[in-house]
């Protein structure tokens, strides 16, 4: 991996071949993409519950693995894909979220959402729920 850098502007990217043709060189660069997201992502490991009620009007709740979390948002595995756009809660040993599904993925096996939350996770124990 370089850094290529112009001015102010600077930019990750990897050499994908360097040729030599006389007395110059060829190289062939792969950009980095950006991270488009507004905070990084921190890996974490707990169980959860998830909660939802689809488009029958049943409650549904299965048991997920959060994989990683933001300010803004999370990851969980999942044992079956959820739609897009659906509400849902949460459960944690401490805290509970609300947020929107953004998508869910099949990956080795199991299913990954990414989870857009609609507020900051609060205290299960709290009676207080406003921001």
């Amino acid at each position: 991996m370089v850094r290529l850098s112009w001015g102010v502007a600077e930019q990750r990217a990897s050499v994908r071949y360097c040729r030599r043709q006389g007395d110059q060189f060829h190289l062939g660069i792969h950009f980095v993409p950006r991270e488009r997201r507004r905070d990084e992502r921190q890996p974490v490991s707990g169980p959860g519950t998830l909660q939802w009620v689809d488009r029958t009007g049943r409650q549904v709740s299965t048991d997920v693995n959060v994989v990683n979390v933001t300010d803004q948002g999370l990851q969980v595995e999942v044992p079956e894909t959820i739609p897009d756009l659906e509400l849902v809660k949460l459960s944690g040993s401490n805290s509970e979220c609300l947020g929107w599904v953004r998508y869910c993925k099949r990956r080795r096996g199991a299913f990954v959402a990414g989870i857009e939350l609609v507020r900051p996770a609060y205290d299960k124990d709290s009676l207080d729920y406003s921001e």
